[in-house]
């Protein structure tokens, strides 16, 4: 029984999280003005329960033998761990309800819906390369920023409909660092993902055709940072944003120039190494903004 939920925590893979947290952070940057104890709880709800949880039900349903994100050699997924990933998800929708709003819940319940849809043996929707790829793109990107400005603003006058239209550029953000990167974490799972009946992008493109989307996805990125910055008249942050992802930038080069010769170095350990980079830097990037501009600048 011990092992059992020994190996459910390690599915849940709570340390991934980090990954996905620049799109949080994003959005408290764009935000006018943020209650930060509604701000902790959305924080805690997103990467605590509904982003492990749709881990662990993606590994339920995948059942691994081989390396995933975040795990090199993972355990048996558990029957416990279905049940698991219920608890955090009822837990995660009741606490939004109670004090995050319907917009925010109803959002949440939709990324929930479609993170089962993505990984279910039923739907599957993982297994077309381009439909997967646009739930991942809408949905961690777009979709958690939405999300995470309804639950932190403390102030809300826009209708839903106005609020995408307004906030066109700033979701496009946010889903270019999410799914801009997102093919070159399925590299290495080329073969696993082709024993389970799984088409990704990844595979579709080919190990060199990922390379070249993602560094297209990557400028794209760049330059939607950039025109925030113009709009806003503070290109100084874009600067702030080269300083902070240049490592990644170097890796990624140097990595795509390597695997283009000898596609063997496609492997866990490099693809793992360039989410930590790209990672600790845009996070790092963010963080600033938000100490700068929300909690220095706003005291002075």
């Amino acid at each position: 029984m011990k092992s059992e939920l020994r190996y459910a925590i390690a599915h849940l893979r709570f340390g991934f999280s980090f990954f996905l947290l620049p799109v949080f952070l994003w959005t408290l940057t764009q935000s006018p003005s943020v209650d930060w104890l509604k701000a902790g709880l959305a924080f805690c709800i997103l990467h605590l329960l509904i982003y492990p949880s749709s881990n662990g039900f993606n590994s339920y349903h995948d059942q691994d033998t081989g390396s995933i994100g975040g795990l090199k050699n993972p355990p048996q997924a558990p029957p416990n761990l279905l049940y698991i990933t219920w608890a955090m998800d009822a837990c995660g929708l009741a606490l939004s309800s109670l004090w995050l709003g319907w917009q925010a819940t109803a959002l949440l319940g939709a990324y929930i819906l479609a993170s089962r849809a993505y990984s279910h043996r039923q739907i599957r929707l993982k297994k077309y390369p381009i439909v997967g790829y646009l739930v991942v793109f809408v949905f961690q990107g777009a979709v958690v920023y939405a999300f995470t400005a309804y639950a932190v603003r403390t102030h809300f006058d826009l209708s839903g409909i106005n609020f995408f239209r307004q906030e066109t550029l700033p979701l496009l953000t946010a889903s270019l660092m999410m799914g801009g990167s997102y093919p070159i974490t399925q590299i290495y799972q080329h073969e696993q993902d082709r024993a389970d009946g799984v088409q990704t992008l990844s595979m579709w493109l080919g190990i060199r055709g990922t390379f070249l989307f993602v560094g297209l996805m990557l400028l794209a990125l760049n330059a939607a940072l950039w025109w925030r910055f113009f709009q806003q008249k503070q290109l100084v942050y874009f600067v702030f944003f080269i300083v902070c992802t240049a490592p990644v930038g170097w890796f990624f080069g140097r990595w795509a120039t390597k695997t283009w010769h000898t596609p063997e170095n496609a492997t866990f350990e490099n693809t793992m190494q360039m989410n930590l980079l790209g990672s600790v830097g845009i996070n790092i990037f963010l963080a600033g903004l938000i100490i700068w501009e929300k909690i220095l600048f706003s005291t002075l």
